[in-house]
This record gives structure tokens, C-alpha cells and sequence, in this order.
């Protein structure tokens, strides 16, 4: 009869260290939601603007086109006309069209978008 033994690792982490798993997409997008609003000691790139939102030198914003709080966009990313992003992270590289809605989602690098496409509570990867 073998014994049921089992194995426990444990890291203390000082206070100020963040950390949590990543085992479900619940977790991942809570995770990275906890970036956007700069509770981690893992510092975006760019900026925060004076709405909360991370957003880098390179990318290009529509006329019209906002980027809300708790919102990361990442390198060379290109907005159209009237886009909106909410509470949401925005992967490098990525094209999205006219009047585009993304809301408290994760797109992934290289991503491309057509016009008036609304993505919301997902996590989208080119492909």
C-alpha cells in the first residue's frame, strides 16, 4: 500500500509583492486587470494619463477615439474614428477600425479589428 503523501512549496513574499496563479481565464483577466489599475509592482509601458490609462508613445488614436481608466494600449497600435476602449488591455501591433467598442477585455499583439466590431468580456488573440 503506498502512503498518500503529497508535496507543498510555499513562497513568503514581502507586503508590497503582488502575486496570484493564472490557472483560468477568470484569473488571467482579473490579473491583468490589476495591472491596468496599478496595483502590482509591475509597471506598464508609457505614460498614465490623467484618466488611469497606460497608453504607449507609438500608437495612433482617431479623431474622436478614447481610451478610458484602468486601460493599457501597447506598441504601434492604431485606432480609427470614434473608437472607444474601457477597462481593457490593447497587445502591440493591433488595427482596429471606425467606431470600434472593446470593454473590459484582453486583445493580444496583432490583432486586427474591422470597422464598428464590438468586443466585450473576451479575450481575443490574432489567428
Amino acid at each position: 500500500i503506498k502512503p498518500n503523501n503529497f508535496n507543498c512549496y510555499v513562497y513568503l513574499a514581502e507586503d508590497s509583492i503582488y502575486c496570484d496563479r493564472v490557472n483560468t481565464q477568470k484569473t488571467f483577466m482579473s490579473i491583468t486587470k490589476d495591472v491596468a489599475k496599478g496595483i502590482t509592482s509591475y509597471d506598464p509601458k508609457g505614460e498614465k494619463d490623467k484618466r488611469g490609462a497606460y497608453i504607449s508613445s507609438s500608437v495612433n488614436l482617431g479623431n474622436t477615439t478614447t481610451i478610458g481608466a484602468q486601460s493599457i494600449v501597447g506598441d504601434n497600435s492604431t485606432f480609427g474614428t470614434r473608437s472607444s476602449v474601457k477597462h481593457s488591455v490593447i497587445g502591440n501591433n493591433c488595427v482596429f477600425g471606425d467606431k470600434c467598442k472593446v470593454d473590459n477585455s484582453i486583445v493580444l499583439d496583432n490583432v486586427h479589428v474591422e470597422d464598428g466590431v464590438i468586443i466585450k468580456n473576451s479575450i481575443i488573440c490574432s489567428g
